[in-house]
């Protein structure tokens, strides 16, 4: 008996898949099946390939003026490292590697967490 797993994909146009190794590399979001074939076992099972994103995971609408919050973000998909930014360094300072945004004074500011060419925005209003 041949004891050797071939693999193949149900969509080529979302993905290609290694015939021996089964490793699959993704071209575009969408569902495929991925089926694995040993003599005359066979099992298929069903991928969803999702489009990378980051989204906050921790995060506050309002701040007062002089407090700290320690904003958080989790991602899918994305390797690079997350660097956080203010728009108005005027109002609020935040570090751009640990995400903790420290209020300076009154307004509204868009903290932005960005890896690679993907970014993800929340609006913060600093209140008396």
């Amino acid at each position: 008996m041949d004891n050797k797993i071939a693999y193949s994909i149900s969509d080529s146009k979302l993905g290609a898949i290694n015939k021996a190794t089964g490793r699959l590399a993704v071209k575009q979001t969408g569902t495929l099946y991925v089926t694995a074939k040993a003599g005359s076992l066979v099992k298929k099972i069903k991928v969803t390939i999702k489009a990378p994103y980051i989204s906050f995971t921790k995060k506050q609408a309002s701040i007062q003026v002089n407090r700290s919050f320690d904003f958080n973000v989790s991602t899918y998909g994305i390797k690079n490292k997350i660097i956080y930014q203010i728009s108005d360094t005027n109002l609020a300072v935040i570090n751009p590697k640990t995400g903790m945004l420290k209020a300076k004074k009154a307004g509204i500011v868009i903290v932005t967490a960005k890896a690679g060419s993907h970014t993800e925005e929340f609006k913060v209003t600093i209140v008396n």
